[in-house]
């Protein structure tokens, strides 16, 4: 039995997600500070590299310097793939074959799903070079793939899940949910509609292994500003401009609040396929005038935005994300 007063080894982790650092996923790149600031040693992974988009702020930067990229280059994939090969025939041979069994139909797919086996072979390789034997991923999307294949190159690496929703319970048969959730450790969902959603789709037996852990709000940060003295109701919503946000909703309900004689502005920061349309219904609607496109906006700066605002808005279609 060790002394009493034995220092206890610290909890050592990988954290792999499909791209990280990810400015839309600033929660994860959080999360993992959060977890560094208690101690536990975190080792990050990503499938494919970052955008610059991605890397506005000096956090983000720093994070891309301590992660290991599986996609970074075809010949390091290759020889830790063939060294992970020579370390676990068995397991490689049984990762890929288990990853034609979870492909959907179609030459497009399985291809992919052969590339997820051989990127779960080389994140085995990178884990044991680090002394690593737990992988924790957001989201159930090819990130989740190559860690459940992973853990069947080598047997001995579990891994767990965290999913938000609602993206995930879209196709639930393409994505594999119930792999995917069944063989991890456990499963974090966010909110008890999510770990309602991810038990419909798994077995009963693993209901045990599934957890609510909301998302919280760090309120020395987001703190409510002073009651601001200007007669202009200012708007601010902060997202992806993907047809999942609801935007046109929010420009709409905007325009009613021009028609019922309220002096407002919106601050939508942000980036993403809808944006060209959004200009255009802006327009459309008579309040382009109101409405601020201020791009893509790194941590750095993401804060003045939040001071300057007397409301944030959240038009999102997914389901509601309640905070602690």
């Amino acid at each position: 039995m060790p002394p009493l007063n034995a220092a206890r080894a610290p909890t050592r982790l990988a954290y792999l997600n499909s791209q990280y650092p990810s400015l839309s996923h600033t929660f994860i790149e959080r999360e993992v500070r959060a977890l560094g600031a208690a101690a536990v040693e975190v080792h990050t992974f990503s499938v494919r590299a970052s955008r610059p988009d991605d890397t506005l702020d000096e956090m983000h930067k720093r994070a891309v310097s301590r992660t290991c990229c599986l996609l970074s280059s075809p010949l390091r994939l290759s020889l830790t793939a063939a060294e992970a090969l020579a370390r676990h025939p068995i397991g490689c041979l049984r990762a890929l074959l288990r990853s034609q069994r979870l492909s959907p139909p179609g030459i497009r797919s399985r291809l992919l799903h052969a590339a997820y086996a051989v990127e779960a072979a080389r994140l085995a390789v990178e884990m044991a070079r680090r002394r690593l034997r737990h992988v924790h991923v957001h989201m159930a999307n090819n990130g989740a793939m190559v860690a459940l294949l992973a853990c069947i190159v080598d047997p001995s690496i579990t891994y767990s899940l965290t999913i938000h929703g609602s993206a995930e319970f879209f196709d639930v048969h393409r994505l594999n949910l119930r792999a995917k959730a069944g063989h991890a450790v456990f499963v974090r969902c966010i909110s008890d509609f999510g770990r309602a959603q991810v038990m419909a789709w798994t077995s009963p037996g693993t209901w045990g292994r599934f957890h609510v852990v909301h998302c919280g709000v760090d309120t020395r940060l987001f703190a409510p500003a002073p009651r601001n003295p200007s007669p202009t109701l200012r708007l601010l919503t902060v997202g992806r401009f993907h047809p999942i946000k609801g935007y046109p909703l929010l420009l709409r309900a905007c325009r009613q609040l021009s028609d019922e004689g309220i002096d407002w502005s919106l601050d939508m920061v942000g980036d993403g396929p809808t944006r060209p349309a959004l200009e255009a219904l802006a327009a459309e609607l008579g309040v382009r005038g109101r409405v601020t496109f201020s791009g893509p906006v790194g941590q750095d700066s993401i804060q003045g935005h939040f001071d300057r605002a007397d409301v944030m808005v959240v038009s999102s279609f997914m389901e509601g994300v309640p905070v602690v």
